[in-house]
């Protein structure tokens, strides 16, 4: 379970194009270590458990040609949402398991109209594999994710509250 220093979260400016994972890790309380895999960014050297981050305002993009015939490891990963407002700062981070999540993006009609299907996931793949460096991207706008599946996601923090 990731453990969040909420005294931290002013200091970390999420503004800028990619590459926030190690502006992230020291949010959170555990052993983070930065890892080079496509489908999580960092593992808990403690626990194993392990987290892909997600930082957005609110459109974030997902490579989901990477996502079909996952393992039950994989399904277990989890999805870390950051969202900042315009000025970069962090104000929700909820997560949820990736398993979980491609079971819900994919069974949402509105999303379905995006790209989340099983078949997209399985064209991305096909596509991914002959072709390596290719990326296969599928939109979801994190907030109003949040604000339809509360209840089935994780909250870690709100500067709501």
């Amino acid at each position: 379970m990731l453990r969040i220093l909420e005294n931290n979260i002013s200091s970390i400016d999420l503004s800028g194009r990619g590459g926030a994972e190690q502006k992230i890790i020291p949010l959170f309380d555990n052993p983070l270590e930065r890892v080079n895999d496509p489908l999580f960014d960092v593992i808990d050297v403690d626990s194993g458990f392990t987290y892909e981050f997600k930082k957005q305002k609110d459109l974030q993009w997902f490579d989901v040609g990477k996502y079909d015939n996952l393992t039950e490891d994989e399904k277990s990963i989890d999805m870390v949402f950051l969202c900042c407002n315009k000025a970069g700062k962090i104000d929700l981070i909820y997560k949820q398991s990736l398993g979980d999540f491609i079971d819900t993006t994919c069974s949402d009609p509105d999303l379905q109209n995006d790209g989340w299907t099983d078949a997209n996931l399985k064209a991305g793949a096909t596509l991914k594999n002959l072709y390596k460096k290719m990326q296969f991207k599928v939109p979801l706008k994190t907030r109003k994710y949040y604000s339809k599946y509360a209840d089935r996601l994780q909250l870690i923090y709100s500067q709501d509250g």
